[in-house]
């Protein structure tokens, strides 16, 4: 099991870095007098526009097609890895043990907090040390076009996130106003739970292809993290 969510940590930060690159990209298409990816090329007399850097903005027009096409493919691979972490960890009694909320081993110190309060989320690199086991996945977008940043696949007893009702593989589309896609996930997550002790947070999942509304209260209690 640990190497399946080392390989969907892996695909992630590869998604990630290609999502900067898209958006650094498309940024400069999209700058005043640009073009952008549909853009005429020519002037109003059918020459070569003499304004812009026409090989530049050809280079960047096939880069996007080309690592959009990348994006399609690794987003595939994590939802096909998805799919394995879960039937293994059916396999492997992790849901039948969910209660016990074995807690994962740490990653980074700036999730830690946020992920134990959440007891729900992950993050690129891997789940916290006080959170339950998520790993980062690609799959399908939910009806309000969200995209799942994270499944969980460890849930402790007594915690938020197992009063929330959220469930083992449940696939996080948002938490607050933190979704999949700004590079910043984490960040925005650990933002919300903060400023939100005690206090109500919308979050949505995707569940065996259905999409799911839960509320979310990050407290203290008797785990670490809120």
């Amino acid at each position: 099991m640990e190497s399946v969510r080392a390989d969907i940590n892996k695909l992630m930060q590869q998604r990630t870095a290609i999502e900067a690159e898209i958006k650094e990209r498309t940024d400069r298409l999209n700058e005043p007098g640009m073009p952008g990816m549909n853009g005429s090329l020519l002037d109003k007399e059918g020459y070569p526009r003499s304004d812009i850097d026409i090989h530049a903005v050809r280079t960047d027009r096939n880069a996007i097609i080309r690592l959009t096409n990348d994006h399609k493919q690794i987003s595939s691979q994590l939802e096909q890895l998805l799919h394995k972490l879960h039937a293994l960890a059916r396999e492997t009694g992790a849901i039948g043990n969910m209660s016990n909320g074995t807690p994962a081993q740490a990653a980074t110190t700036a999730n830690q907090s946020a992920a134990a309060a959440a007891q729900a989320t992950a993050s690129p690199a891997a789940a916290t040390e006080d959170g339950p086991a998520a790993a980062a996945v690609g799959g399908v977008s939910s009806s309000a076009g969200l995209r799942p940043f994270a499944v969980v696949d460890e849930i402790a007893d007594g915690s938020p996130a197992a009063a929330a009702g959220i469930q083992l593989g449940d696939q996080l589309c948002r938490l607050g106003s933190a979704v999949a896609g700004s590079g910043s996930e984490l960040q925005q997550v650990a933002q919300e739970l903060q400023q939100h002790e005690d206090q109500e947070v919308p979050v949505m999942f995707m569940r065996a292809g259905h999409e799911v509304q839960l509320t979310l209260v990050p407290r203290k209690w008797e785990g670490r993290g809120l």
